[in-house]
């Protein structure tokens, strides 16, 4: 009987199998992969066809993002959690961790930048001038006065100004003079964060009620933890800590396959898998 297969069919067959049949071809046959020679192979991490079909890695060799990397390491970094400067043009800090890479070895990562005006050296942020209150107006108590937070010298950060005295029969209670009756305002002693500065709850005006001082702003390179400075590696979640890899935990990089976990502020932020707790 003859055959009733048309001449472009079978043409459009055998395209399609030579489709398959050649290397780097990817169709339904490898969903997802690469059909390289017929067989279908992961160009990402195929040790035999590494970023392109025929590509193998040496030996002692693996195939990682369609790269051949060396399973031999040497550590970028000398200890877990220590300080470093990013390399140039980025002017910053990075951390030492262990990712989850195939070498057992030590990186750098959780890029944090430097505050304008600053520069990175020996794995801290230098130079440059930080606010020392938060909002341009706001009035803090010093004594029998007020200082009101703005621009009073020749930097471009926020200060606070000279103490204005109250008048005769007036104190200073929550940052304005009055000679209305006060009330405490935090029980004495405690100690709170604003922002990265610490406050302390005592006699810090001319009134007989207890209330919290002026801001005690952390050194640079330091956030604050529960009324203590802390040394910072990042403020914002996700985004200080640039590598995918990590997470902002209490203004630390944390790998994200190790807890973080917060004790006191005399243990680690990030134990690199095992916790304060154990």
């Amino acid at each position: 009987m003859r055959s009733t297969r048309s001449p472009h069919r079978t043409a459009a067959l055998l395209a399609a199998l030579a489709c398959v049949l050649a290397a780097g071809c990817t169709d339904d046959v490898c969903p997802g992969l690469t059909s390289c020679g017929g067989t279908c192979a992961d160009l990402r991490s195929s040790p035999a066809n590494c970023g392109a079909c025929g590509h193998a890695c040496a030996a002692g060799e693996a195939c990682v993002e369609g790269a051949c990397v060396s399973l031999s390491c040497t550590d970028e970094c000398p200890e877990l959690g220590a300080l470093g400067c990013a390399p140039a043009p980025r002017n910053g800090l990075m951390v030492c961790v262990d990712f989850a890479d195939t070498d057992p070895c030590l990186e750098w990562g959780g890029y944090t930048a430097c505050n304008e005006g600053e520069t990175c050296e020996d794995g801290v942020c230098t130079g440059g001038c930080a606010d020392e209150c938060e909002a341009e107006g706001a009035t803090a108590c010093d004594g029998d006065g007020y200082r009101e937070c703005g621009q009073h010298d020749a930097d471009s950060c926020r200060e606070w100004s000279d103490v204005t005295p109250c008048e005769d029969g007036e104190t200073c209670s929550l940052g304005v003079c009055s000679s209305e009756p006060c009330a405490d305002e935090c029980e004495e002693g405690a100690r709170a964060c604003h922002d990265d500065a610490v406050r302390t709850c005592g006699q810090h005006d001319g009134d007989p009620c207890l209330e919290w001082s002026a801001d005690d702003p952390c050194d640079d390179g330091e956030t604050c933890v529960d009324g203590r400075c802390e040394a910072r590696q990042c403020t914002e979640e996700h985004e200080d800590c640039v590598c995918g890899e990590d997470e902002c935990c209490e203004g630390h990089c944390c790998p994200v396959f190790f807890i973080c976990i917060y004790s006191s502020p005399d243990e680690d932020f990030c134990p690199f898998g095992e916790g304060p707790n154990g």
